[in-house]
């Protein structure tokens, strides 16, 4: 299936209301609505929420019951594709008790709901994952990385997920509007869908590709591997000086964070592809280009602002 072109996956879309618009996805939903065609008529709701614990949990109930009453016929959710909820973060166990929420709501009052399995999210202005990468090139601990670094770590650029997202509510309003049997693999409705770039990277290998590309060049043979055993016991250490000294609190870096380095984090989006027609369009090499270029230009006018 050919992927629909941007002003396809917006047409026909009515009034949009984006729970989460100023999020990082959320704020690439309405970028993608506003540069490729106003919506319409008919009315949609995408879940993008991420508050924590109880306000997220009970948010996103009351989303879906506020759909069912106001006869609001397509809901797509926001969900996780963090596996480990036992020692996961407190995001994927409440967006896994979320979608269990989400789904089940699935045709009733005549509401289609649907779940978007999302990985590790990138996008140009990204403060946290490529700030990070550019840092370690910078200050030159990109040399030393936690175990062997062969590990394949999954990552979506934002535009492509917001694109998935309306992609699926595009779908969903097909299945409202058909009388026709869809197959099995076209199922959309009460049915949750990974979506990742489909181009997984080892996690330190991206994370060199960042500092390469930003003029901190580090080859992999030059990088010394240091076993996660001896890093749990130093950061444990590390992190015992820092709360005393600094009267409770936690190191930006922490042992637990570091943990995620080492994962094997892939997902297959067979299921989105075949269903949504969903195929990413920005590369992954693109993405990081474009986020060490902004990065660049924030740099330079705050030198210009000292």
């Amino acid at each position: 299936m050919d992927p629909p072109s941007p002003q396809q996956t917006v047409q026909g879309l009515g009034n949009v209301l984006v729970i989460g618009g100023c999020g990082l996805l959320g704020h690439h939903i309405v970028k993608f609505l506003v540069e490729n065609g106003k919506p319409s008529d008919g009315n949609f709701v995408f879940d993008l929420s991420s508050v924590f614990a109880r306000c997220n949990i009970v948010g996103v109930q009351i989303i879906a019951n506020c759909a069912q009453e106001q006869g609001i016929p397509v809901l797509v959710h926001l969900s996780s594709s963090e596996e480990d909820l036992v020692n996961g973060s407190v995001y994927a166990k409440t967006k896994a008790i979320e979608e269990g929420l989400v789904i089940p709501a699935n045709r009733q009052r005549s509401l289609l709901t649907t779940a978007i399995r999302l990985c590790t999210l990138v996008r140009e202005e990204d403060r946290v994952l490529t700030r990070q990468f550019i840092e370690l090139g910078r200050k030159g601990t990109i040399k030393s990385q936690v175990r062997h670094g062969k590990n394949m770590d999954d990552f979506i650029y934002a535009g492509n997920a917001a694109e998935g997202h309306l992609i699926a509510a595009q779908a969903l309003l097909h299945t409202a509007s058909s009388d026709a049997s869809i197959p099995a693999n076209k199922h959309v409705d009460g049915e949750a869908f990974n979506m990742t770039n489909d181009e997984p990277w080892p996690f330190w290998e991206a994370a060199r590709f960042v500092s390469n590309t930003t003029g901190f060049p580090m080859a992999e043979h030059e990088v010394w591997k240091i076993p996660m055993e001896l890093v749990y016991f130093f950061m444990a250490i590390w992190e015992a000086i820092y709360w005393v000294f600094m009267l409770g609190g936690e190191p930006e870096v922490k042992a637990r964070v570091l943990r995620y380095t080492q994962q094997v984090r892939t997902f297959d989006i067979t299921k989105a592809r075949e269903g949504l027609g969903f195929e990413p369009r920005v590369t992954l090499e693109e993405r990081f280009r474009r986020g060490v270029n902004w990065h660049r230009e924030q740099d330079k006018q705050k030198a210009k602002s000292l």
